[in-house]
């Protein structure tokens, strides 16, 4: 009798495992995918200075901490920011190299290099790279940035 319920208890273990293995990583995928996108879209975004659609991606309670900021900065910090630092559309290109990214529930942490290539106001060419973190948090079906932090390499 006990060796029957052990036999059981067996099978029932290795089915919930294989259960979670086959879903976890279809499930992930697809929220990795739709994170790396809204990254791109974020990118674009900082490069044709659109404010409206930076501000739309951070979370009402969004925290970061810009390369260029003595200290962290909230989401109602952001638009004097924007203004401030990405003042004009950027005449050139962007690369993000995705770097890593980890997806738990609704909270998903990314890291990637966004690789520059512009043309500054004294028409010099310029190319930089920049390391950015971004902490998402999905609400419903949208992910929003909730913190930040980028370093220019």
């Amino acid at each position: 009798m006990l060796a029957k319920n052990i036999s059981k208890l067996i099978v029932l273990i290795a089915l919930a495992s294989s259960n979670v293995s086959c879903s976890s990583p279809q499930t992930n995928k697809t929220a990795e995918e739709e994170i790396w996108e809204l990254e791109e879209i974020y990118s674009a975004n900082q490069m044709d200075a659109n404010h409206a659609g930076i501000l739309s991606i951070y979370h009402k309670d969004f925290i970061g901490w810009p390369d260029t900021e003595p200290k962290p900065v909230r989401k109602s910090d952001m638009p004097e920011y924007l203004r401030r630092t990405n003042p004009k559309p950027t005449n050139g290109v962007s690369e993000i190299e995705r770097n890593g990214i980890q997806v738990v529930n609704d909270v998903a942490i990314d890291h990637c290099t966004s690789h520059l290539s512009y043309v500054n106001d004294e028409g010099e060419v310029i190319k930089q790279s920049v390391r950015v973190t971004h902490t998402w948090l999905r609400e419903g079906d949208q992910w929003k940035i909730l913190g930040g932090m980028s370093n220019n390499q």
